[in-house]
């Protein structure tokens, strides 16, 4: 297996062959033979799991997606953003639907997209931006900004 990184004796990012691997890696360069130790690369991120969403507002409904990471635990109250086409809302959880079941909270996103097991959350467009950040972070212009696009509503964290 190889991989690229940069050679201490080359002076640039050669190609090289692993070695050994541990909490580091062993490498050997393949353009002067050199062996030294490199850190290991980041792991990248899983990828985001698409849910389908019902999502009410007012008098209709309409069926969009939200993004979520294996570690999200949803529960009804819980706020998330989702997507319907081009548009974008801020949306508060009204329901969870698994196959036949309906939990106040779910964790396991492995879950099919359809079919029975099926996970659905119901979701209510909310009516306002939230803002969830530290206190300090928080600038006059920002707060002018958002009170231009609606009700503020700023969780202290």
């Amino acid at each position: 297996m190889t991989y690229e990184v940069l050679c201490p004796i080359c002076g640039e990012e050669t190609t090289h062959r692993i070695l050994k691997e541990s909490s580091d890696l062993l490498v050997q360069c393949e353009g002067c033979s050199h062996i030294h130790h490199v850190p290991r690369p980041p792991l990248s991120p899983p990828e985001p799991i698409v849910v389908r969403t019902i999502i009410s507002d007012e008098d209709c409904s309409k069926v969009g997606t939200i993004e979520l990471n294996e570690s999200d635990v949803c529960y009804i109250g819980g706020f998330f953003v989702a997507e319907v086409g081009e548009e974008v809302y801020t949306v508060e959880v009204c329901g969870i639907e698994v196959g036949p079941r309906r939990p106040s909270r779910a964790r396991h996103w492995r879950l099919p997209l359809s079919g029975h097991g099926s996970l659905t959350l119901w979701l209510q467009k909310f009516p306002f931006m939230m803002v969830c950040a530290p206190f300090p972070v928080i600038s006059a212009v920002m707060v002018n900004v958002i009170l231009k696009l609606g009700v503020l509503k700023i969780l202290m964290v």
